[in-house]
């Protein structure tokens, strides 16, 4: 599992593909994610993922960088 974390400046998406993995965001209540589910980790989120099963868990993720300044 990851320990709480945040992407303030690199927001992330993820796409489950298999397995099933538990989450919880700013200390609300736990959500099971699994194959096509989708996970939007933003700027203000607080959160962590654990594996309690025993199925490998396989996702894509992508990373999003802030908008560089205008010049």
């Amino acid at each position: 599992g990851l320990p709480m974390h945040s992407h303030k400046l690199k927001p992330e998406i993820l796409y489950f593909i298999q397995g099933h993995i538990s989450g919880q965001t700013n200390g609300g209540k736990i959500v099971t994610y699994g194959p096509g589910d989708v996970l939007v980790e933003d700027e203000t989120m607080n959160h962590t993922l654990v594996n309690q099963g025993t199925e490998t868990v396989v996702y894509r993720g992508a990373k999003v960088g802030p908008t560089p300044p205008k010049s």
